[in-house]
């Protein structure tokens, strides 16, 4: 496991700002709890793994970027099947 720390993530852009009041309003505001597969909430953690991944060399599907340093036993499970 590799864990990259957050808290130097430097001042908020302009961009990432508006991108959070869109996701806030637009998203979480109108979709609430259908938002993890309507919005792609749900599919964010591997995707961003893919991309991290590709930083280390490692293979799609290897990586996922998650809010926890301790393993959940459902994400354990895709990784023990592929």
């Amino acid at each position: 496991m590799i864990y990259l720390d957050g808290n130097s993530l430097g001042s908020l852009s302009k961009s990432a700002r508006a991108r959070v009041a869109s996701m806030l309003s637009d998203e979480w505001g109108t979709q609430l709890i259908k938002g993890w597969n309507g919005a792609g909430w749900m599919a964010q953690p591997d995707q961003i793994g893919d991309r991290a991944g590709r930083l280390i060399g490692a293979p799609r599907g290897t990586v996922a970027m998650r809010d926890r340093l301790w393993a959940d036993p459902k994400y354990q499970t895709k990784a023990r099947v592929t």
